[in-house]
């Protein structure tokens, strides 16, 4: 029996998360929903997690509920915004964020329904939209006159090709370790604990970063190594990536 807490239903991939029961979890989500209504419907780098994804939107079509599906996956502090700054009526995703790789999940994102949709799929890309939002939230000036030089950990997730494109478009110097998509996660959980950071680590070496930033399979936690070589984690609250932003802006700031 499918189950909904607060942060969705999670269970182990081909024993409990299987197609049909993603189907039924998606039934109960069209249920809350009423026609014309419009979702973002988002996932993960996980194993069929596009498929999952896929089958989903077929029951909101079914239910005459218009889709926004991205071209790739993407990280789910992109997907909450993206419900927000379409008016949609709420967003569902397929998502693990740190779980081991054979554990997979669906999360419903409530949403203020201000735009109605006609049923059917539209594709898109949010990386531009979402960049220009990141960039007017900080000091963009102050974090180019710093040059940093950071290291980003997108740990085979869904932050790959997001953050480290960020940083560089605000003029950091970036290096992207583990930054394809591997659906075992390189053999370790997709979670930014230090014992699974060695090599970060190791790259900042390498390159005397100023900060080596990783990030949960999903982008929604992440944790900082700062150049001493000091570890801070930081969990799963608001806009994971725009805070990690924030604090990268910080860390320009007291270099200039």
């Amino acid at each position: 029996m499918i189950k909904f807490g607060k942060d969705g239903w999670t269970a182990k991939i081909s024993e409990e998360f299987t197609f049909g029961n993603v189907r039924a979890a998606a039934r109960e989500i069209a249920g809350s929903l009423k026609p014309n209504d419009s979702l973002v419907i988002g996932y993960d780098s996980r194993f069929l997690a596009e498929k999952f994804a896929t089958e989903i939107v077929k029951v909101m079509t079914t239910a005459k509920i218009g889709c926004y599906l991205p071209e790739r996956d993407m990280p789910l502090p992109v997907a909450v915004w993206e419900v927000g700054d379409r008016g949609a009526a709420g967003g569902v995703m397929v998502t693990g964020g740190g779980l081991a790789a054979d554990f997979c999940g669906v999360s419903f994102i409530k949403g203020q329904v201000t735009v109605g949709k006609e049923p059917g799929i539209e594709r898109f890309d949010p990386r531009e939209r979402y960049f220009r939002y990141a960039e007017a939230s900080v000091d963009a000036e102050a974090i180019k006159r710093a040059g940093l030089k950071i290291v980003v950990d997108p740990m085979f997730g869904s932050v790959r090709g997001y953050f480290d494109v960020l940083l560089q478009r605000l003029g950091c110097r970036v290096d992207e370790i583990n930054n394809y998509r591997d659906v075992l996660f390189g053999g370790l959980a997709p979670d930014p604990k230090e014992e699974n950071l060695a090599g970060l680590k190791a790259a900042m070496d390498g390159q005397k970063a100023d900060l080596g930033l990783a990030f949960n399979g999903d982008g929604s936690a992440f944790a900082v190594i700062d150049g001493q070589g000091q570890y801070k984690y930081h969990g799963e609250a608001g806009d994971a990536l725009l805070n990690c932003l924030r604090l990268v802006e910080l860390s320009a700031k007291k270099k200039i």
